[in-house]
């Protein structure tokens, strides 16, 4: 993450999140066999998506959730990626 961009180029990132975001956009990553960040998009109903095909192991709700890492494992990968910059 870099700290030292311009209000200008903060700003197109903002939309650009805000794009990739929005339920259409949603839906193409779906079809792609990445889970939505926006909870209310069905993944069964998605055209072309692994979940409405039968594939195996690609199962609408999984059977476990890995957790996201504590806050000391993500200090410690953004200063290993700061350094690393």
């Amino acid at each position: 993450m870099r700290r030292d961009v311009d209000s200008g180029t903060a700003d197109a990132a903002r939309k650009f999140i805000d794009f990739l975001s929005q339920p259409e956009q949603q839906s193409v990553f779906v079809q792609y066999g990445f889970r939505p960040v926006d909870s209310s998009i069905n993944l069964g109903t998605v055209p072309n998506s692994p979940w409405s095909q039968n594939i195996p192991g690609a199962n609408v709700n999984p059977l476990s959730i890995t957790p996201p890492p504590n806050r000391a494992t993500l200090t410690e990968i953004i200063r290993l990626w700061q350094r690393a910059s």
